[in-house]
């Protein structure tokens, strides 16, 4: 499964510009390429904006 696949499933409606996969912090232009190993610690980063 996939960054992207894993997001896709899921029923969140955040923007994700950064996810990180145990240690290894992958930007949304990887996120369709990277796969996500078993067991694997993922951390959903949310893009957060103010003013």
């Amino acid at each position: 499964m996939t960054i992207a696949d894993l997001l896709g499933e899921m029923e969140d409606s955040n923007s994700y510009a950064v996810v990180r996969v145990n240690d290894r912090y992958v930007s949304r232009p990887d996120f369709d390429k990277t796969v996500i190993p078993d067991d694997a610690e993922v951390f959903l980063i949310p893009m957060i904006s103010g003013g």
